[in-house]
């Protein structure tokens, strides 16, 4: 998209700091949610198909991502959360959605990457998936390991950490059986495989 931006996104941006303006995508259907999504320095402002405008700065952004395979077709599928936990569904049809992810990618992982890896060495862990109702689908990092469900995974008996068929595969030392975790399940998963692979090489 390289029409001016509208006003009504720059105001909501400028409220927000997101900084200079970098990228717009928008849907190809009238009858998709979010109509238009606008990368900014630091974040995105979104609209939606009521004119609705908000920004999300990246500190604040889960995105998530899954696949989908019909007859060999493979469709990608997004959707972002807030910090507040609103959920904004970005559909398959979206022209350049393939793009627009990797470039979110990088600039999350710009981000949560560094963040994480500074407060995990200072001992804190970095909490990615956290349900009290149900702490088996727990997923965080920390010096030790990967907190998987209710057991820490720790790095020096993990072999590898891949993303396989739409899962996390967490493959240990002596155990026949992998670790599996849904990776659509992830919020900002590349940030995840990032400061996961430099813990474990770390602890290598």
């Amino acid at each position: 998209m390289t029409e001016p931006l509208p006003t009504d996104v720059r105001a909501t941006a400028e409220q927000a700091g997101l900084g200079c303006h970098r990228r717009s995508y928008g849907a190809t259907r009238g009858k998709d949610f979010i109509q238009r999504l606008d990368v900014f320095d630091r974040g995105i402002a979104i609209r939606s198909e009521a004119g609705v405008c908000l920004a999300i700065t990246w500190p604040e952004l889960k995105m998530y991502e899954s696949a989908t395979s019909l007859y060999g077709a493979v469709s990608h599928f997004y959707h972002f959360e807030d910090y507040k936990g609103h959920n904004f569904p970005i559909s398959a049809s979206w022209k350049n959605s393939r793009e627009m992810a990797q470039m979110l990618r990088d600039a999350i992982a710009g981000v949560w990457v560094p963040d994480a890896l500074q407060r995990i060495a200072e001992g804190e862990s970095r909490v990615f998936v956290h349900d009290p109702a149900k702490p088996a689908h727990q997923l965080a990092l920390s010096r030790e390991g990967v907190v998987f469900g209710t057991e820490t995974l720790p790095w020096e008996h993990i072999k590898y950490l891949r993303l396989h068929d739409g899962n996390l595969i967490i493959k240990r030392h002596k155990k026949f059986r992998p670790a599996v975790y849904p990776s659509g399940k992830i919020p900002n998963l590349y940030s995840f495989m990032q400061i996961a692979q430099a813990l474990h090489t770390g602890a290598g």
